[in-house]
């Protein structure tokens, strides 16, 4: 009785403080909404002007308080995060952002894990605000209070980007805080949720239902250069750098990286290396070429090769030449055992060889539910191993989403 008596004060207790429920956005002025869509002519809720490359968004304000956090400025009424959005369009997200690309404003790319793209992509964009009615309109980050802004760069001089979002399961958000892959438009730079929340909000509070516009614009010329770039055993790779740079003058350079059939796992890792040095100023690694490895593949960090220690087990495969120069591969599935004393399991390992890629779906099942959750994979392999022998793991993909490739002696 007395532990059911504790447990319901923590229920209360947490209940008091819990974050508000999600839920969709009904609207707060459907009559306002309906006159300003029949003033403009304007049934989805935007106007959209190719010649002046502006769009002119309806918005109803959520009622969010000085005190909550915006974690995003706008969605649209199928999003149920209308408790943390500045906020809600009447128009669907997507239908506007196919009247953006039809008017002439090139798609981005989003963030996303599965394919390693780890910046946004995409024209840089400005987005002001307005009362509906009203001439005068603010940049948006005037209707925010950014509690870091001391420690993070400004708004005002980070870069707003149309990345146009993945395609949502429901709704969408047209403006994250954050590194969204849902989100129309994000700003430049990583931006994870779990640093971000908390960061921004409301400057005013206005009442549920209160009617602005946003006022969206781009540039003539775009910006965006998105190269594959190819490095082969002999490349210079000093000039390919510089022949990428003039190329990319002037414009944001999003790059992946390929290599031929004649590079080694040395010089792959070599060249890696020279990117990440880059990544993030001069230009910015995003994704994989076809039939490659994201080029952070072969910058593992050292410690993991220990297994003792790891968050999990990832999938071992080791490449080995064999006598007659062919390549035998290994594959390890490691089993913890979490039955006896202590805070660490037993680590089990179980090798066997293959032949064939298509051998290993089967050898990842033996590890029951526990390796139905691994999607990471270790190679290991001589620095002299052929990057296009190591390549040819790419062939479980998408069961295995993540690779990492370690040099051995």
């Amino acid at each position: 009785m007395r532990k059911s008596a504790v447990a319901c004060v923590f229920l209360l207790a947490a209940a008091a403080f819990a974050e508000p429920a999600p839920g969709a956005w009904h609207g707060a002025n459907t009559n306002g909404v309906a006159q300003w869509k029949a003033s403009h002519k304007a049934p989805a809720g935007f106007v959209v002007d190719a010649a002046a490359r502006t769009a002119t968004i309806l918005a109803e304000a959520t009622g969010l308080k000085a005190e909550e956090t915006v974690e995003f400025f706008a969605i649209d009424s199928a999003w149920d995060r209308a408790y943390e959005s500045l906020f809600v369009l009447p128009a669907d997200v997507g239908e506007l952002a196919a009247a953006l690309e039809k008017a002439g404003l090139p798609r981005g790319r989003a963030v996303s894990e599965r394919a390693v793209r780890l910046w946004p992509q995409g024209e840089p964009v400005s987005l002001s605000v307005r009362r509906a009615g009203e001439k005068e309109a603010k940049p948006y980050w005037e209707h925010l209070v950014d509690s870091r802004a001391a420690a993070l760069p400004p708004l005002s001089k980070t870069a707003l980007l149309y990345a146009g979002g993945a395609e949502p399961a429901r709704g969408f958000s047209f403006f994250s805080a954050y590194s969204h892959n849902e989100s129309l438009l994000q700003l430049d730079g990583r931006h994870e949720q779990s640093a971000v929340y908390g960061r921004f909000r409301p400057k005013t509070a206005w009442k549920p239902g209160e009617l602005f516009e946003l006022v969206l614009s781009w540039r003539a010329a775009p910006r965006v250069a998105e190269r594959v770039v190819t490095l082969g055993a002999g490349t210079d790779l000093a000039a390919e750098i510089a022949a990428l740079r003039t190329a990319c003058a002037g414009r944001d350079a999003y790059v992946r990286l390929a290599f031929s059939n004649d590079v080694t796992l040395a010089r792959a890792v070599a060249c890696a290396r020279a990117f990440k040095l880059l990544d993030g100023g001069a230009l910015k690694m995003n994704g994989f070429a076809d039939g490659e490895f994201y080029y952070g593949a072969f910058l593992p960090e050292e410690k993991w090769r220990k297994r003792e220690g790891r968050i999990f087990q990832p999938f071992e495969i080791r490449f080995a030449r064999a006598a007659d120069g062919s390549w035998k591969k290994t594959f390890t599935l490691i089993e913890e055992d979490w039955s006896g004393d202590g805070d660490d399991p037993a680590l089990i390992p179980h090798e066997t060889a293959f032949a064939d890629w298509a051998e290993v779906p089967a050898l990842m099942k033996k590890g029951g539910q526990q390796a139905s959750k691994i999607a990471v994979a270790f190679l290991f392999a001589p620095a002299d191993a052929p990057v296009s022998v190591l390549k040819s793991a790419l062939a479980l993909r998408p069961r295995i989403t993540t690779f990492y490739v370690f040099q051995e002696k």
